[in-house]
């Protein structure tokens, strides 16, 4: 029990550190429940995807398409995919940052 006492502080910053890993809270990468590129909008490799530029997730059934370098994105309306379409680097370089995606 004493030995418990002395390493309280030691222990809750473990369990506080592992807490943070398994939610991806540490510069967004996470030992477990990590989602690289959350918010990109990839049609084919993500179950949910999101639009690139609005960020909101994307029906796929009901999905409009754009494909920029090799990689087929979705989008929720026309306007959206508009957006995309004039400077589709602005979008698919800044969605992980706007939407606390993945580092590595």
């Amino acid at each position: 029990m004493q030995w418990l006492s002395d390493n309280a502080i030691w222990l809750l910053l473990a369990v506080g550190l592992v807490f943070l890993m398994r939610r991806g809270g540490i510069m967004g990468c996470g030992m477990g429940g990590h989602r690289h590129g959350a918010g990109g909008g990839h049609s084919h490799q993500e179950n949910s995807p999101h639009d690139p530029v609005t960020g909101r997730p994307v029906d796929r059934t009901k999905a409009l398409t754009s494909t920029y370098q090799g990689q087929m994105y979705l989008f929720e309306s026309e306007s959206s995919r508009a957006e995309f379409e004039k400077n589709p680097q602005q979008f698919i370089h800044g969605q992980t940052h706007r939407h606390g995606g993945g580092c590595c």
